[in-house]
């Protein structure tokens, strides 16, 4: 992982789902994918922070961190009740975990979407700039 690896110890790695994980991984290289494109595009051109931006970047740097941690303190204090109560909506502790993380994992696609259909708008335009003057 390259995001998040400092908020994520290996005990609360190995304690999380597989599922879970797996989740956080990608969200780990969407969100380099994202950060790197979204700084290429800043360079080109100033882009304002959209909201869906400023959402991300606070799931990232607080949300996450604070689940990982409710979840860590969980499985060091209460183990076996963390893997088996059921809580809001019949959800685990690992449940809600993995939610959460498919959560932030949707919005990133969202994200990135925009940026591809920003990207390919400027593509268009500049096609169409070119047809235009080089049309006899």
């Amino acid at each position: 992982m390259t995001e998040l690896v400092d908020v994520v110890d290996e005990t609360t790695l190995n304690a999380m789902p597989i599922e879970a994980v797996a989740i956080l991984d990608r969200i780990n290289g969407k969100l380099k994918r994202y950060r790197e494109w979204s700084s290429e595009l800043n360079e080109q051109q100033q882009q304002q922070h959209n909201e869906r931006q400023f959402v991300i970047d606070k799931l990232v740097s607080e949300s996450i961190p604070e689940a990982l941690h409710h979840y860590e303190q969980l499985q060091r204090f209460s183990p076996h009740r963390t893997k088996n109560n059921m809580v809001q909506g019949k959800m685990t502790a690992g449940d809600m975990l993995t939610d959460l993380f498919l959560e932030i994992d949707y919005e990133l696609d969202e994200l990135l979407d925009e940026l591809h259909q920003t990207v390919l708008n400027r593509l268009a335009s500049t096609h169409r700039y070119v047809k235009s003057r080089t049309q006899s």
